[in-house]
């Protein structure tokens, strides 16, 4: 049977110098589906204070994680669209290819 978990993300960073909150807002769905492989999609929601509180981009994303080697090598491949105020919210595309080794 696949197991679920649900995240809540609710993070800020205060930058004292120039008095910016930047925040970082959403969820993560996970989706166990075997012993070896997992995917996750999550939307997330980045604001800022400056000049006044406002949305700085969105993002959407869904990851495939596979277990490679005995909990030493893994590997997480991430496609995602990203969403920003400055190319007024038109979609950009990314990739992330991440290859653990744990020791």
């Amino acid at each position: 049977t696949n197991i679920f978990s649900l995240t809540l993300i609710n993070e800020g960073t205060y930058t004292e110098k120039t008095h910016k909150y930047i925040t970082t807002n959403g969820f993560s769905l996970g989706q166990a589906i075997s012993n070896t492989d997992a995917m996750a999609y999550s939307l997330l929601f980045f604001s800022s204070n400056r000049d006044n509180y406002h949305l700085e981009s969105y993002s959407v994303s869904a990851s495939w994680y596979h277990l490679i080697y005995k909990k030493i090598l893994d590997l997480q491949l991430t496609p995602n669209l990203n969403f920003a105020n400055d190319r007024s919210f038109t979609g950009q595309a990314g990739i992330t290819l991440r290859l653990t080794l744990s020791f």
